[in-house]
């Protein structure tokens, strides 16, 4: 399915401000689903920078579950607004409290610094989980694309560093392999939304040289062991050259024990989930997704 006007090929890709406003544009032409919660901005205050973070919380009186979420796009375009929907959708049907984190993007802020960045967040979340209304030990990781990834690290890095492993991790249409050449994964097929061209610059953007694309925390398809995460969704697109490693990695993780459900769309593209709101499968997918993150959040 092609998706009129979002072509990758009309987005200048040669200049990363006109793509940030290309992406704006595209993310702000929906219209924005209903939400009876509330919507707050804040700033959360971290040795990294003032991180802006939007948070949706559902009616009631709480203390909620909590999801942290991760926008895509490459690691250098996105915002807040760009997983608005998502946001308001996940909060609303898991009757949770969503933590949208607008992360430094590359070039300016290299690999590791937003991942660290988002470390820090989680943290915070946790630390300031009395004031926020939030259940601490209720807390998953969601995020698209880029965000994907991050979801997938940050819970990787809670099993390796002790700290409180996430009781769930959504990843949808995650990049997790930085460094196969871009070529290898889009041969033979038509480049829809995500180009060869646009995997090798937002690569480019992101890692100080190619070979960080070989760290697990670049690229957790590489990490020596998956045991011990929390229960995972991932949701691929036919149409998305990221699709086999986001296909491997759930192969990966069943093999390691680790509770997997994996949706697979046929005819969709790279992240289609951002479009809830604008076609039926994105809205569909992101509904599963919440089904099963409502077990893992309301089940005791």
């Amino acid at each position: 399915m092609l998706i009129k006007g979002i072509k990758s090929q009309e987005l200048p890709i040669e200049n990363l401000e006109e793509t940030r406003s290309a992406f704006r544009e595209v993310s702000n032409i929906f219209p924005s689903l209903e939400y009876n919660g509330t919507i707050e901005d804040r700033v959360c205050t971290n040795s990294r920078r003032e991180t802006p973070v939007r948070l949706y919380t559902p009616e009631g009186s709480g203390p909620f579950p909590a999801v942290m979420y991760m926008h895509g796009g490459g690691f250098c375009l996105g915002d807040l607004d760009a997983s608005d929907n998502i946001c308001r959708l996940i909060s609303q049907k898991a009757g949770c409290t969503v933590i949208s984190v607008d992360y430094a993007l590359a070039p300016e802020y290299k690999y590791p610094y937003a991942l660290e960045e988002c470390l820090e967040i989680s943290s915070w979340i946790r630390q300031n989980a009395s004031s926020l209304n939030l259940q601490p030990e209720k807390i998953a990781y969601i995020g698209d694309s880029a965000g994907g990834n991050l979801a997938a690290v940050l819970s990787l890095l809670s099993k390796e560093s002790k700290n409180p492993i996430p009781c769930f991790q959504g990843l949808i249409c995650p990049v997790l392999d930085l460094y196969t050449d871009p070529e290898e994964k889009t041969r033979g097929m038509s480049e829809i939304l995500l180009t060869t061209e646009m995997c090798r610059l937002f690569n480019q953007y992101y890692l100080e040289y190619p070979s960080q694309g070989k760290e697990p925390y670049a690229s957790p398809l590489n990490a020596a062991d998956l045991s011990g995460l929390p229960p995972a969704v991932i949701i691929t697109a036919e149409l998305d050259p990221l699709a086999a490693e986001g296909r491997k990695y759930a192969e990966l993780l069943q093999e390691a024990g680790v509770e997997v459900t994996h949706y697979h769309y046929p005819g969709m593209v790279h992240d289609f989930p951002m479009f809830t709101g604008f076609i039926k499968e994105a809205k569909q997918a992101v509904t599963l997704l919440t089904e099963q993150l409502s077990k893992a959040l309301h089940t005791q």
